[in-house]
């Protein structure tokens, strides 16, 4: 039987009656049996003596050596039983191969865990006691909103956020929920703004057309998500709302139509 290479071992691949695969290996022996493993060996120093070795050559270890869990790959010297390959200077065991993974792995959460993320956070919806939208951009009457809930990061006065520590990143979103009571079609906008201690200027604004009549006389103007980073302590940030067109236009709407959320990322 002429072998091509050492991996042409197998003598024969059936089904048994149960679907399992069956597989015979050529046996061992002398002359041009082929045989699975170059060479075996008691334990991984008794392998070190072997000579004649190619590249991708087998040999099978049947006793570990060494210290358990500290495989020699990472500086200990535990060898496993079982299969070694040749790389063409040393020999090298999959389950070291294994073991050394988990080890980088391990480190890798172990940097996760040290650089650990901070979420503070802040929410204000509206009471639904509703207030007329102005035709001008303008801050939203402290009367429509009702009691924030807000972490340590946050101090809200009714108009204003203000951020109480220097902070990564900043997300906010807000909502503006607008109802009418005339028939033309009305533009609703919103902006946020930001004020770090020389007067506000406009981060953001998004402006949509809500509403065109009675039958359609509920919508909003949504801004999504909106990140501000490096934010200094005692920063602060509010937003303004606008209409264009409309009659009787307020952001009365279903109850928490109209919100602000604010959430702070802080590495710590």
């Amino acid at each position: 039987m002429e072998i091509k290479s050492q991996y042409d071992f197998f003598k024969n691949v059936s089904l048994t009656d149960d679907g399992a695969l069956n597989v015979s290996l050529s046996g061992g022996g002398g002359g041009d049996t082929p045989k699975l493993f170059a060479y075996n060996a008691t334990d991984y120093s008794d392998l070190l003596t072997k000579t004649g070795m190619i590249s991708a050559d087998l040999a099978y270890v049947f006793a570990s050596q060494g210290t358990q869990w500290l495989p020699g790959t990472i500086g200990g010297n535990y060898y496993p039983q079982g299969i070694y390959v040749y790389d063409g200077s040393s020999w090298t065991s999959d389950r070291n191969n294994i073991a050394l993974q988990l080890e980088l792995d391990n480190d890798r959460l172990d940097a996760i865990e040290d650089s650990a993320l901070k979420v503070d956070f802040f929410q204000v919806r509206d009471n639904n006691s509703g207030a007329l939208i102005p035709t001008v951009y303008s801050d939203i009457p402290s009367s429509v909103w009702d009691t924030p809930i807000a972490g340590s990061g946050f101090t809200w006065n009714g108009t204003e956020i203000t951020v109480n520590e220097d902070s990564d990143i900043i997300e906010f979103s807000t909502s503006i929920q607008g109802k009418t009571t005339g028939s033309n079609r009305v533009e609703l906008g919103v902006r946020l703004m930001q004020d770090t201690g020389s007067g506000y200027t406009v981060l953001t604004t998004v402006t949509t057309y809500a509403m065109r009549n009675i039958a359609v006389d509920e919508a909003g103007v949504v801004m999504p998500s909106f990140i501000v980073s490096n934010v200094t302590a005692n920063t602060k940030f509010k937003i303004q709302i606008i209409r264009v067109g409309g009659t009787g236009i307020n952001n009365f709407g279903v109850q928490g139509g109209t919100y602000l959320n604010a959430k702070i990322y802080n590495n710590v």
